[in-house]
């Protein structure tokens, strides 16, 4: 069963001994990971690992909640559809059978007898066989994809803070609770083994049924040899108990030998999925003689070694550091240690165990200090050089927040969002449901880590982590939801706010009007107005009450919407805003009046103006920009020039904006003298400076103007005062010199212009193609137009309609309809223009079927005719007798008459 990137899978039990490194292996291989103490949420999974198991001698504790918590997962796993569930079991299920003969092999078809483990009140045992019987029966039932991995007894490093059962088997051997070894054997395998075991049987289709999971079999005798070895000043037993072992030899079909050895080996099976490896072991030609004899003892000493030589240094080490910090006194001086910075007096304590360990008691310590805690961390590291675990810096944190010093950690989550760019966004979640219990704790850890990737500008991991807080069951805050849709609104991510709103109810993190504000700004941003629509209703639909920020977001969408019916959509919200009581301010009034003045309704600006100063608000620059600009957009230059002497009057001064407005307004009507002596103001040191604009503005003037002598003296002028010219100011001059006919000089500029790194934009292209067009040389006009592809420049309408006009001029009318199905191709639906090109081309050829097949063609695309598309109809076909009919037939008037 081959993982995708990403897969979701279930983990219960994911803060247990081998759950923990299960979680640590999915995560390291990619897979999004949903880890749960007890009851799993599956939905949406692929797969479940069912971990959870109670350990307890206590049959109370040990089988009822076994059986129903097992058959609890497997059909939430059923309603849930997953792939696959991989069920944790255990040897105890398979061995405990007093009347297998000795010589019988243990394979994955024997079961533990539930009389003999009720009657010796072994409750593991009999808790684990019925908890797997019952997993196979309603598995069964509901056609679950189960597989059972029954492992033996599990030893390897801790993951988690408290010590677990199988390394307590060894740990009493080292702190003398055990005086005598048993004459028996026991299996053992690395909890890593079991790990990749059951990632293998996940991942694997034809994986079936159950699997022993074991790798090494060994006398007690040998164990306690070993540890022996290992920790010579520890408290070994070295006799051995006179009971009589319960059991006999144990042997697997896949490790038996001749003889009635009291050890086997168990050997596994290499796997062809990198270092994965199968459970399932294999036949093994090595032997391993009577206790005493050791004929291949070392393999097998090896295996245990392997074991002893991590955890049970470990157990070393963390035994050496909980007696050392038993003793209050201990604790006091390493409190005051690390309080008063004499960390050479503390570095010689630390090294007795290893700064790991040492971190570890410490923050586990109640009277611990949470600066203190911080304290060593930072020094640990720079001391040692380490690089703390996820597990460790939850811990601190955890620790910081109930002391509530929120600055530190902030400060602190910075810092580590500098210095490591491999964050895992589900180690850390992990790490944090593992080390703390305490819901509130979490979440505002888990919110300040979100904020502090906000800041540092990692978006992408803030939303990472926004993901799996509701995978783990954290709950962040409405303040760093509302920070993150503020980002990506910023970032303009209308699909990402979209989700992240959604997920904000579906959680139900009570959204308040700063989350619906937000939310409303962001589908505007993006143009998705019926959405920012939707969001209004919301608003009511909670018991919110929108406010002014809510309408002046909208009524802003509204007005750069662009297109028929904006202005009279912003209106009306501007009317229901007034009728609910929400009183419109500055801005309000300043967008209503640029939106109706970029409609060329310069009219309704002033009427709004008038009404802005009866309600006591004082309008601004952006209000008299506003309303200069439509003045100077309709040649109204006196009513401007009046609007501006009201300016001064209320203390207001022109800004570069003013200046510019009057400029572009003079200079398209022609009127260039108006408009030099305005920038000649801009540029004589007065309290206004010409900016790029003001220049681009007057340059283009003249070459419109065919003025080039003083375009190219004032570009020159440009040059000097250190105003760098931009794209805008080199296609101004290339469009003049094509105008005045000196094609030479314009494309002496355009390689001037990529000279300076200035790459030509659509305008640019635009100009050339239109130009040479006009000369009818229409191969060059197709390579260019060719070239901006090339180079990552999109074509606008009026690239092609320049192009399909110089192609009907010149009677092409092919090679006008094949740039037509290039445009439509290349995702540019023809406009009105493009119709009209065509239907006057085919007019002036006396094409008149030609030209009627496409004034129904733009009229059935839902294309409205405009005045110029009349005046070809007029003077193109009605004149000459020709009666145009939207049914696709023509009718001759002149052959009538």
């Amino acid at each position: 069963m081959p993982s995708l990137s990403g897969e979701l899978v279930c983990v219960t039990g994911a803060g247990g001994f081998l759950a923990s490194w299960l979680v640590k292996l999915l995560l390291e291989r990619g897979f999004r990971v949903i880890g749960t103490v007890r009851n799993p949420a599956i939905d949406g999974c692929n797969g479940v690992f069912h971990t959870a198991s109670p350990v307890t001698d206590d049959p109370e504790q040990m089988v009822e909640p076994a059986v129903i918590g097992t058959k609890y997962v497997i059909r939430a796993a059923a309603e849930a559809k997953v792939h696959r569930v991989v069920f944790t079991s255990s040897i105890g299920a398979v061995y405990m059978d007093p009347n297998r003969d000795p010589e019988k092999v243990v394979d994955e078809t024997c079961w533990s007898d539930l009389e003999f483990c009720k009657n010796t009140k072994n409750w593991y045992c009999y808790g684990k066989a019925v908890a797997e019987q019952a997993a196979w029966d309603t598995a069964k039932e509901l056609g679950v994809d189960l597989v059972v991995i029954n492992p033996v007894l599990t030893l390897g490093p801790m993951l988690q803070q408290t010590v677990n059962a199988s390394v307590l088997h060894i740990l009493k051997y080292l702190t003398g609770s055990a005086k005598t070894y048993a004459n028996s054997i026991q299996a053992y395998v690395h909890v890593k083994d079991v790990a990749l075991a059951h990632l293998l049987l996940f991942q694997t289709p034809e994986a079936s049924g159950r699997y022993l999971c074991a790798e090494s079999v060994l006398h007690r005798g040998d164990v306690v040899e070993i540890l022996a070895n290992l920790f010579p000043d520890y408290p070994i037993p070295t006799n051995l108990s006179r009971l009589s072992p319960r059991f006999g030899n144990l042997q697997t079909p896949y490790d038996r030998r001749e003889g009635s050895s009291e050890q086997r080996r168990f050997q596994r099976k290499r796997g062809n999925l990198g270092d994965l490896q199968a459970a399932r072991p294999v036949p093994s030609s090595s032997s391993v003689g009577d206790r005493g004899e050791h004929r291949n003892a070392a393999a097998s000493m090896y295996c245990l070694c392997r074991f002893a030589s991590t955890p049970l240094r470990l157990l070393h080490s963390l035994s050496a550091c909980r007696s050392l910090f038993s003793d209050p006194d201990f604790s006091s001086q390493v409190s005051s240690l690390i309080s008063t910075q004499k960390w050479s007096q503390l570095k010689p304590l630390v090294e007795s165990s290893s700064p790991t360990d040492f971190l570890h008691q410490l923050l586990n310590l109640e009277s611990f200090s949470s600066d203190n805690a911080l304290s060593f961390f930072k020094w640990s590291q720079q001391a040692f050089g380490l690089t703390h675990s996820i597990e460790h810096h939850s811990k601190l944190f955890i620790l910081l927040a109930n002391d509530k010093k929120y600055p530190k950690i902030r400060s602190f989550l910075h810092s580590l969002l500098k210095q490591r760019k491999d964050i895992s966004v589900s180690a850390f979640c992990h790490a944090l449901s593992t080390v703390s219990d305490n819901s509130c704790a979490n979440n505002i850890v888990l919110d300040m880590f979100v904020n502090s990737c906000l800041k540092n500008g990692k978006l992408e991991l803030a939303l990472e982590f926004f993901r799996r807080a509701g995978e783990y069951g954290f709950k962040l805050s409405v303040l760093s939801c509302n920070q993150m849709l503020a980002a990506f609104v910023k970032d303009g991510k209308a699909g990402i706010v979209d989700f992240i709103y959604k997920e904000v109810v579906r959680r139900r993190i009570r959204p308040n009007l700063v989350t619906f504000n937000t939310v409303v700004n962001g589908f505007c941003k993006a143009g998705k107005l019926n959405r920012a629509g939707d969001i209004l209703e919301d608003i009511k639909i909670n018991g919110r009450v929108p406010n002014v920020v809510t309408y002046n977001v909208l009524i802003d969408g509204h007005c750069k919407r662009g297109g028929p019916g904006r202005m009279h959509k912003a209106n009306a919200l501007f009317k229901e805003m007034v009728t609910k009581g929400v009183s419109p301010d500055a801005i309000t009034y300043n967008t209503l009046i640029h939106g109706f003045c970029m409609d060329d309704n310069v009219v309704a600006g002033v009427r709004l103006l008038q009404e802005m100063k009866d309600q006591g608000l004082r309008p601004n620059l952006v209000t008299y920009n506003s309303l200069i600009h439509g003045y100077c957009r309709d040649a109204k230059f006196d009513e401007a020039l009046a609007l501006r002497g009201e300016m001064l009057e209320s203390g207001l001064e022109p800004n570069i904006v003013t200046y510019n407005e009057f400029i572009h307004g003079y200079t398209k009507k022609g009127m260039l003298r108006e408009a030099r002596e305005l920038f000649d103001d801009t540029v004589s040191g007065g309290a206004v400076s010409a900016n790029i604009l003001t220049y681009n503005t007057m340059i283009h003037g003249y070459c419109t103007a065919g003025q080039m002598e003083q375009a190219v003296a004032l570009f020159g002028s440009m040059l000097d005062k250190k105003v760098s010219p931009n794209v805008s100011t080199y296609n101004g001059l290339i469009g003049g010199y094509y105008k005045s006919g000196n094609p030479d000089e314009a494309l002496k500029l355009v390689a001037e212009m990529e000279e300076k790194g200035l790459k030509a934009d659509v305008m640019t292209y635009t100009i050339r193609i239109s130009a040479v067009c006009q000369r009818l040389e229409m191969r060059k006009a197709v390579r260019l137009l060719d070239e901006m592809w090339r180079r990552g420049v999109n074509p606008s309408h009026v690239t092609y309609n320049a192009i399909i006009a110089g192609y009907m001029k010149q009677g092409q009318s092919m090679g006008a309809l094949a740039v037509k199905r290039r445009m439509e191709k290349e995702g540019k639906r023809p406009n009105v223009v493009t119709y009209n090109v065509l239907i006057r081309g085919f007019c002036e050829g006396d094409k008149m079927e030609e030209a009627n097949r496409f004034l129904n063609e733009m009229l059935e695309k839902g294309l409205v005719p405009n005045k110029i598309t009349y005046e070809i109809i007029k003077a193109g076909m009605v004149e000459k007798g020709f009666m145009p009919d939207i049914d696709g037939h023509l009718h001759n008037h002149s052959a009538k008459s």
